[in-house]
């Protein structure tokens, strides 16, 4: 059986890079899909005030339309 994951994220390069980790780690059976394949073309705004609060946002759009939903940020910091 085929589980379907959405990486809330359009970037192609991402995408490919988490489903090669998901090979290595013989989670073949893993589908990623991407913001696009599921047909949202919406913007996300990022307004938590952490990472972690921000990839919690994102990856609640394709749960709430009934997907798994994960997602990274891995911002940017300067002094």
């Amino acid at each position: 059986m085929i589980t379907e994951i959405v990486l809330a994220s359009r970037n192609r390069k991402k995408i490919a890079e988490i489903e090669s980790i998901f090979r290595e780690y013989g989670l073949g059976n893993i589908r990623l899909l991407s913001l696009d394949d599921i047909g949202f073309t919406g913007d996300i705004e990022e307004n938590g005030a952490s990472f972690e609060e921000n990839s919690k946002i994102k990856a609640s759009v394709p749960a709430s339309l009934g997907y798994y939903g994960i997602a990274d940020d891995s911002g940017l910091m300067v002094d």
